[in-house]
């Protein structure tokens, strides 16, 4: 019998089990080297800088192809010192699909992608306490295959619309220290889009040890399938530590934790970056990298994944 290899498709089914798998990956190299942890958008209320940009890049799912490449960018602006506006842009390159018949001779080849365009916007609401919403519209293409007597292979893309919602509470805990509560739900749209709709709910600590600078920062997070008749199974779990030096040198790790069955995404992350400084302007660089455990390591496709980040920050938002 003839036969279709999607070379590079399946990988997405195994992580995402929907559509748009591009949406289930986290948009910073600091994230995926704190355990792949979410952006929840209300955080954005908060801007340390009134200007900030961000550029990510990683080669995911490296361990099945290096042909699987990632890249994120977004813009922020302060507004009023309690409210942002946000502009972000996702590609996710899936190579390609490649047809062969019985003889393992290859018949054709088609390139397979996906965007992601959106706007979103934060506002703090009471104090310590912020609201974010965004608004994204999502497309693909990929090969399309069908069997009657004879090869049909064709190119079909699709597009839809989706938004997050999330809400953040800052508590101060003595001078230097914070807690942080958060709750989200991320891709929200039509449920015939087949959308990797979820919620969660994170704890984050942030506890700084000195007058110079040094800190300490973990969170925690609980992520949870929606309209699929999930259940508690199919609970995602991520944790993660950073420990910044003189707030210049940081050390990250992480782990996440998922069912077998609903995208077994299983790994240690481990993570460094730094940040300088021009005046009231700042840059970073962060790089991340991923040691899968649960399976045979050179059969995960987390083997050998890293990412890079670029972040740069204009003005002080005083209002910080």
């Amino acid at each position: 019998m003839k036969t279709l290899l999607l070379i590079l498709l399946w990988p997405c089914m195994i992580v995402a089990q929907t559509s748009y798998p591009s949406l289930t990956i986290p948009i910073s190299s600091g994230a995926m080297a704190m355990g792949g942890q979410p952006y929840n958008i209300a955080s954005s209320a908060h801007l340390e800088h009134s200007q900030e940009a961000t550029l990510f890049y990683t080669p995911y799912l490296a361990g099945i192809s290096p042909d699987i490449k990632f890249i994120h960018a977004d813009y922020k602006k302060d507004i009023s010192g309690n409210s942002a506006l946000g502009i972000a842009v996702g590609y996710l390159n899936l190579g390609n699909t490649i047809v062969k018949d019985d003889y393992g001779a290859s018949i054709a080849s088609f390139k397979s992608d996906e965007y992601n365009i959106g706007a979103s916007y934060a506002l703090q609401i009471i104090d310590g306490g912020s609201l974010g919403a965004t608004l994204r519209f999502v497309g693909s293409q990929a090969a399309a295959y069908q069997q009657a007597g004879s090869y049909s292979v064709s190119i079909k893309s699709k597009s839809t619309v989706c938004g997050d919602l999330g809400y953040m509470q800052r508590l101060g805990i003595g001078d230097d220290n914070s807690l942080r509560l958060g709750a989200y739900v991320s891709n929200l749209g039509a449920k015939d889009a087949q959308l990797p709709t979820v919620a969660g709910i994170s704890v984050g600590y942030e506890m700084s040890s000195d007058a110079g600078g040094n800190r300490l920062e973990g969170q925690l997070t609980a992520e949870q399938p929606l309209f699929s008749g999930s259940n508690f199974s199919n609970l995602r779990v991520m944790a993660g530590l950073e420990y910044g030096f003189t707030d210049q040198f940081f050390l990250r790790g992480g782990l996440s934790l998922e069912n077998k069955l609903k995208g077994d995404r299983k790994y240690f992350s481990l993570g460094v970056g730094f940040k300088g400084a021009v005046k009231d302007d700042h840059w970073g660089i962060d790089f991340h990298y991923l040691v899968p455990f649960g399976v045979v390591p050179s059969e995960s496709p987390f083997q050998n994944s890293y990412g890079l980040g670029l972040f740069i920050g204009i003005g002080s938002n005083t209002q910080q």
